[in-house]
């Protein structure tokens, strides 16, 4: 009588194993979707981009539109101004403070 532990043949006749042909479906699987992945977050990343400048251009222009009306309100000229990451900087000229006393 054979031992519990004895394998049967296979349909070969064969008692080995044959490896399963899974982990190659799997490997290119994984390697589907890391590719599909990287292709989405290259989409997000493209996408966010320009939301970004389109964010920055109308921003820009709001700032534009408000220095224009606070001009025409107050009658007189705003100081140059230039626009950086952390918004809308004005230059003032050193005339400006000639007036302050420092205690």
């Amino acid at each position: 009588m054979p031992s519990a532990r004895a394998r049967r043949p296979n349909a070969c006749g064969s008692s080995r194993r044959s490896r399963p042909k899974r982990p190659i479906a799997l490997r290119l699987a994984a390697e589907a979707e890391a590719a599909a992945r990287t292709d989405v977050e290259q989409a997000l990343t493209s996408a966010t981009g320009k939301q970004s400048a389109q964010l920055s251009a109308a921003r820009r222009k709001e700032a534009e539109l408000a220095r224009q009306e606070a001009e025409l309100v107050s009658g007189a000229k705003l100081p140059p101004a230039v626009f950086e990451t952390r918004g809308e900087v004005f230059t003032l000229p050193g005339s400006a403070f000639a007036g302050a006393r420092v205690h």
